[in-house]
């Protein structure tokens, strides 16, 4: 773990506040966290405990789902900065917007130890989100997320994007977003659609 994690615990009134997390599987199997997810581990610093996160960093799974709905922009309403790195990047395969910014992992070592377990793209994001205080690491596959967690990082993924973005009053409603969703090829089960839904006051 680097050395910049402060050495910080959850009391055992945080650890009971009901932060919710909604998982489906999808048909590429990869998961979806519709609300952040708080690690049990030491956390990076105590801005996050109170819901401060105006940094998100962006694996690749989520750029290629909103790139091919066009909704990029979702992003850049909802998060102050959107972060991503070089390895991201060349995953996605094509430009990405100005306000992007790409930024390589200082620590190299821990990234290249995390590409024994995952993707390139998905380890320097894990790798960055380390680096970055306040941040939240966005990434959908299940293994990538597990160890975010365990290294003390907050994940969410691009449904819960969605979700903010209509509680924070930036969509007018999610439910055209979720059809446009599923004709991309993006599986929503029935359950986890029904829990957005009321979650976004639509149902």
């Amino acid at each position: 773990m680097p050395a910049s994690f402060m050495r910080m615990v959850l009391s055992p009134q945080q650890k009971q506040q009901k932060w919710s997390v909604y998982q489906e599987e999808s048909s590429s199997k990869a998961w979806v966290n519709l609300t952040p997810v708080y690690s049990h581990k030491p956390l990076k610093n105590s801005n996050l405990i109170s819901g401060m996160h105006d940094i998100v960093i962006s694996d690749t799974s989520c750029f290629i789902v909103l790139d091919k709905i066009n909704r990029l922009d979702i992003l850049r309403n909802i998060y102050d900065h959107v972060f991503t790195t070089p390895e991201v990047v060349k995953e996605f395969g094509k430009s990405l917007p100005e306000w992007i910014v790409i930024s390589k992992v200082a620590n190299t070592k821990f990234q290249i130890s995390l590409e024994s377990l995952l993707g390139k793209g998905e380890s320097s994001a894990i790798a960055l989100a380390c680096e970055i205080k306040n941040s939240i690491l966005l990434i959908d596959e299940k293994k990538g997320r597990k160890i975010a967690l365990e290294n003390g990082i907050v994940v969410t993924g691009t449904l819960g994007v969605i979700l903010k973005a209509k509680q924070s009053g930036n969509i007018p409603l999610i439910l055209p977003l979720l059809e446009e969703l599923k004709t991309i090829g993006f599986y929503i089960g029935k359950e986890i659609e029904t829990r957005l839904l009321i979650d976004a006051g639509e149902l």
